[in-house]
């Protein structure tokens, strides 16, 4: 239990905010590190507004930003009315082998097959010039709900995508690795759960069978009535591993995120958020096993945690890669239901408590995306993106905002 939540020492030591434009953009939905493009030394960092009006009524934008200024460097705009391009963001490898980390974004309502057939894009994280478009294959698939960058599962030298879509095949879900060279469809992951929303998050798992192919897993959060499942498949082909959920309506799955090695083994874990019982679990691939389990007192339920996860770096310094947890607090659609509460920064090696990061309100859902492990103050210590997608005044201008937080 993390029950230190109230008396853990902050552990934010400076740093700014990026907000949108305007009310409801939902600036901060995604959060990522690039490579430093402006020669300064440090890392530029990626964000999106999915609710941005900039080419039509919630058409989304993504955004380059300097990572040691804020200011804008580039933006992405949605290709038209309520297509919500950037609900998923991320980067993906070098895709184009410039030697520069590219990105993509989905746009799960996209209707270039169909209405809400969804679309990905890459772009260069050089240049920002699009790499690739890949586009869903039916009418209400949503492809591009989820995103992620696996590796190179075909062997041929160039990154590949990996592309959840839960609402396909009537909400039993599929995810589709396709090549980044050229957006060929490599590999799909059918559902077989009715409401099981395969695909509902994806994440990169490394090697996880050392056969030379990288591996990744998907979340099923909808199987078995809400109980939830994580799936680990072979970049090879075939699945390493299932995970089952341990609590009912908990939705085990709807959420992973790559910690890093929290225990020494060379391996990766992988965070899992089970939103519905307001807990998260650090599972290890390699081992095939749960390693802890992070839930709050009853007195603190309903502040969001399960619902955003990410590695943070080794913040402590002891040579383990610690992790980041969201308590956004409980939003359905605009209309805010529950306070949220600080990121918890977390000890991969003991499951303790670092320290804290304070939201900017109890109602800017803080924390619903984040990113760790880069320094953009160089100051030797990774720092923290941390989206609050609904940062401002709730009834007169909430744009949201991507926050930067230095670790002291």
């Amino acid at each position: 239990m993390l029950t230190a939540l109230l008396v853990a020492a902050s552990l934010q030591g400076g740093g700014f905010d990026i907000p949108g434009g305007y009310h409801w953009d939902g600036m901060g939905r995604t959060a990522f590190f690039l490579d430093d493009l402006t020669g300064d030394g440090v890392a530029e960092i990626g964000t999106s507004a999915f609710c941005a009006d900039s080419n039509g009524v919630n058409s989304g934008a993504v955004y380059v930003c300097d990572g040691r200024t804020g200011a804008r460097l580039r933006r992405h705009v949605g290709p038209g009315c309520k297509v919500r391009l950037g609900e998923a963001g991320a980067t993906v490898g070098d895709l184009d082998l410039d030697g520069y980390l590219d990105y993509a974004a989905g746009a799960r309502f996209a209707a270039f097959a169909g209405p809400a057939s969804g679309s990905v894009w890459v772009w260069s994280g050089f240049s920002g010039a699009t790499l690739l478009r890949i586009d869903g294959r039916a009418a209400g698939e949503q492809f591009g709900h989820a995103l992620c960058g696996p590796g190179d599962i075909d062997g041929d030298g160039v990154p590949d995508l990996l592309v959840g879509l839960p609402a396909a095949r009537s909400g039993q879900g599929e995810a589709r690795i396709h090549s980044g060279a050229d957006g060929r469809l490599l590999r799909a992951h059918t559902g077989i759960y009715t409401a099981g929303a395969l695909g509902a998050a994806v994440a990169p798992c490394g090697d996880v069978d050392a056969d030379g192919r990288p591996d990744y897993a998907v979340g099923l959060p909808g199987a078995m009535h809400d109980l939830g499942l994580v799936r680990i498949y072979s970049g090879a082909g075939g699945t390493l591993a299932e995970w089952t959920g341990d609590v009912g309506g908990g939705r085990f799955g709807a959420v992973l995120a790559a910690a890093g090695d929290c225990d020494g083994d060379g391996f990766s874990e992988l965070l899992v958020g089970q939103p519905g019982a307001g807990a998260i679990q650090l599972w290890s691939p390699r081992l095939d096993q749960m390693l802890r389990r992070h839930a709050l007192p009853p007195s603190l339920a309903g502040r969001g945690l399960g619902t955003a996860a990410a590695g943070a770096g080794d913040v402590d310094g002891d040579g383990f890669a610690d992790y980041l947890l969201g308590l956004p607090g409980e939003w359905r659609g605009f209309h805010f239901l529950a306070p949220g509460g600080p990121v918890l920064v977390v000890s991969g090696a003991t499951g303790l408590l670092l320290g804290r990061i304070q939201p900017t309100g109890p109602d800017d859902a803080f924390g619903h995306a984040l990113a760790g492990g880069v320094d953009l103050n160089g100051d030797g210590r990774p720092d923290f993106l941390i989206g609050a997608p609904a940062w401002g005044d709730l009834l007169v201008n909430a744009p949201g905002a991507l926050c930067v937080r230095y670790s002291r």
